[in-house]
């Protein structure tokens, strides 16, 4: 009885431990200079991170993700598959994305009044 549950324990502790998802790594443009404040999220998820000044991220989930969405202003969105639940040292290459055109910027007020009793 003592082996049965001294088993069960073992198995849920050991999906714990394996059931999570954890990664880290550097974001870098085409010249290899960091890109600083780009977003990293796990594919189909709400969980991100942000990367640093230094374009070094870390992100972990308790669920399992099978691949990471970064994306930049000016850089196209890439998806990067993961192939195990703890990948280190990634080091992400994001390409030019297109440039815009023009930028239109609206300075005017709203006309709503708030009266206060």
């Amino acid at each position: 009885m003592k082996k049965n549950i001294f088993l069960i324990a073992f198995l849920v502790v050991a999906n714990l431990v394996f059931s999570q998802t954890k990664v880290s790594g550097v974001v870098v443009d085409n010249t290899n200079q960091p890109v600083p404040y780009a977003n990293v999220v796990f594919k189909n998820s709400t969980i991100g991170t942000v990367t640093n000044e230094d374009g070094r991220f870390y992100i972990e989930s308790s669920n399992t993700y099978a691949a990471l969405v970064v994306s930049f202003v000016g850089f196209e969105t890439k998806v990067v598959p993961l192939t195990k639940s703890v990948n280190y040292n990634f080091k992400i290459q994001l390409s030019d994305g297109q440039q815009l055109s023009e930028v239109v910027i609206y300075t005017g007020k709203t006309s709503k009044r708030t009266i206060l009793p």
